[in-house]
């Protein structure tokens, strides 16, 4: 359904600054897809979080309809989709059958280290196939009185 990428009228900066001060980011995009039928908007939620350790605590998902559609992030353990014990980075992979991309995890050998979120947001967009437009909108909440 997103296999030609999507983008996003947002900054990467913008991102960053949300991260850095509640460590989340989750905006909604209309991202028009052809269904084969013609054109149809989709509304894809882009959800950027960022726990209180280092980069590794850092993903990126993609839902629609609340459901995961794709994801990168980092685990200490986890199965991959062969069911072997792997650790690291790895991408949530849609899964037909299971309707969702919550079990369906490819390790990204050489993905990382990061060094920043920055870093991360980087990498992860181009290999979720997300372009930013590179807008930044500012702070909504800074006072302009």
């Amino acid at each position: 359904m997103l296999s030609d990428g999507i983008y996003c009228d947002v900054s990467r900066a913008e991102i960053e600054r949300y991260l850095s001060k509640d460590g989340t980011f989750d905006r909604e995009f209309e991202i028009p897809v052809d269904d084969g039928d013609g054109e149809v908007v989709v509304i894809v939620r882009v959800v950027v979080q960022r726990g209180g350790g280092g980069v590794e605590t850092t993903s990126i998902a993609l839902l629609v309809h609340n459901t995961r559609v794709a994801c990168i992030d980092f685990e200490a353990r986890f199965k991959d989709i062969d069911g072997k014990q792997a650790r690291g980075w790895h991408k949530h992979e849609w899964d037909p059958r299971e309707r969702t991309a919550d079990y369906r995890k490819i390790p990204l050998d050489g993905f990382g280290p990061f060094d920043s979120a920055s870093e991360f947001l980087i990498r992860a967009a181009e290999e979720l196939k997300v372009s930013f437009s590179g807008k930044d909108y500012g702070d909504p909440e800074l006072p302009f009185d």
